[in-house]
């Protein structure tokens, strides 16, 4: 496995250095924590930042010189882009319907795009703490992660397999990467489908995004087996929050966002099963014409041990560098959609003796440094970075509020987090946007801000602060959510595929 690893991640290197050159750039710098200087927007083509606002068809119209390999290759990513969704959309819509065999007992495949130990996410930790609670409720579950993963990535797999809670995890590494997006899928299925069939899986189940999808959907297709959808970060929304190349606001407008929402609702349709993470995203995907007897809620929970913890502050503050003074905590993934500009921003009403903490690493950490330097915050404000999975809980522990100020983005609007639960299990008040997805998730038991509003955000902390809002019952409703729950919640699922 480690030869076939470094061979395929020499491949990838080489074939993305002359395609993606600038994906491959910002990947590194984020592996190697290096932080890059701000970009020079007279650098960026015309056809650069077309493909960054998803605006195909004015790319393509664009005639280039012969000695133009820079926009030949932003053209060749284009139409190798374009000629994938064209091949998937085609294959949902034209393909009958499969007949599924019933069998015996559920014995699920979870095909997912990434992992721990490699991926320290939200998304990973769904999939590690979700399959762990369903194979110790009885269900003889396993995953396999992407194929190339975790090379493409920017890791090393030593091993064809690990475990991880308890639940296996195969890893799927081809030779050689493959310029061609299309043949991509056809490999990424011929090998899931050779891996199933020397195992006893009888349901595929796998996440979005549609690529995923389409991969399960023609293995099962093929075995005649049933296969689940889980609809988790909505890539396409989350392409939506992020701004161009040059700093412009993308538009669901863009050919980029309607192709990739079209498809992601072909694929839910299509599927046997459809898993939400919130009742505001099931009601999305009916809006969107996915069937309603065929969507389950399987929400994202917390772990039972945070419930059941005995918390020193004081100690735990002092093993991780806190001082004695009033701490917020702001613990994520350090991108746009965050909203952590409007915490900084927030600073500026609070007293001087009260900072933030931000725990987690992402593409805007260099941004909000700026932004804090430039307010005059910086002094108050520790960007902590990257912490192990297995600490972030002291870190939530430690402070005296979380802070989840995410913007008025439809990607906030219906995906929910899994860090408010996380502080509520451990005692700690949550000062959140009033958002759908953030309202659901916490039981109505946070206190609540006007997203994008750092004044209003300021005067609600200072509420939770002196003890004027009473988040009771915080601690009850975590309870509810556990892991364990959310497991008897996806067996129900699975047994309905079942005779």
């Amino acid at each position: 496995m480690l030869v076939r690893s470094i061979v395929f991640a020499a491949s990838f290197v080489g074939i993305s250095m002359v395609v993606e050159p600038r994906e491959l750039l910002s990947k590194v710098s984020r592996r190697l924590s290096v932080r890059r200087k701000a970009r020079n927007v007279h650098r960026i083509s015309r056809l650069e930042e077309l493909e960054s606002a998803g605006e195909y068809s004015l790319l393509l119209q664009e005639r280039l010189g012969l000695l133009n390999l820079r926009g030949k290759a932003v053209q060749f990513r284009t139409i190798n882009q374009l000629k994938l969704f064209e091949h998937l959309l085609r294959e949902v819509e034209d393909s009958s319907d499969v007949p599924r065999r019933k069998v015996e007992n559920a014995v699920p495949l979870y095909y997912v795009s990434s992992s721990l130990p490699f991926t320290n996410s939200g998304y990973s930790l769904r999939t590690a703490h979700l399959a762990a609670a369903t194979k110790a409720a009885g269900v003889a579950i396993e995953a396999v992660t992407r194929v190339g993963y975790p090379v493409v990535a920017g890791k090393i797999a030593l091993k064809q397999s690990s475990f991880i809670e308890g639940v296996q995890y195969s890893r799927l590494i081809p030779w050689f990467h493959i310029p061609s997006a299309v043949r991509r899928i056809d490999r990424a299925t011929e090998q899931l489908q050779k891996f199933v069939q020397v195992r006893n899986t009888t349901i595929l189940h796998t996440t979005t995004d549609f690529e995923n999808a389409a991969i399960v959907r023609r293995v099962a297709n093929e075995l005649q087996i049933p296969w689940i959808y889980e609809i988790r970060g909505e890539r396409e929304k989350t392409w939506l929050s992020n701004p161009t190349l040059k700093g412009r606001e993308r538009q669901t407008s863009s050919e980029n966002y309607q192709i990739r929402r079209n498809l992601e609702t072909k694929y839910a349709q299509a599927a046997d099963g459809v898993i939400a993470l919130s009742e505001v995203s099931k009601n999305d995907l009916i809006e969107r014409g996915v069937p309603s007897h065929k969507i389950h809620v399987v929400p994202n929970s917390v772990s039972e041990k945070l419930l059941n913890l005995k918390i020193d502050k004081q100690l735990l503050r002092t093993e991780l560098g806190l001082d004695d003074g009033v701490w917020i905590g702001a613990i994520t993934a350090v991108v746009g959609y965050e909203g952590l500009d409007t915490m900084l921003l927030g600073l500026l009403e609070l007293p001087e003796n009260l900072k933030l903490v931000v725990v987690g690493s992402g593409d805007s950490l260099t941004r909000l440094k700026k932004l804090a330097e430039d307010i005059g915050v910086l002094p108050r404000v520790w960007f902590v970075g990257k912490v192990e999975h297995d600490q972030v809980w002291k870190w939530y522990a430690s402070i005296d509020a979380l802070v989840v100020p995410r913007r008025n983005d439809p990607v906030c609007r219906t995906v929910t987090p899994l860090k408010p639960l996380e502080a509520m299990a451990l005692g700690i008040p949550v000062v959140a946007s009033d958002l759908p997805a953030l309202r659901e998730v916490t039981g109505s038991r946070a206190c609540y801000f006007e997203a994008d509003n750092p004044k209003d955000l300021a005067e609600k902390i200072i509420e939770v602060l002196a003890g004027l809002y009473d988040y009771g019952g915080a601690r009850e409703w975590a309870k509810t959510r556990s892991w364990k729950h959310s497991a008897a919640e996806l067996r129900l699922v699975y047994e309905k595929f079942t005779k």
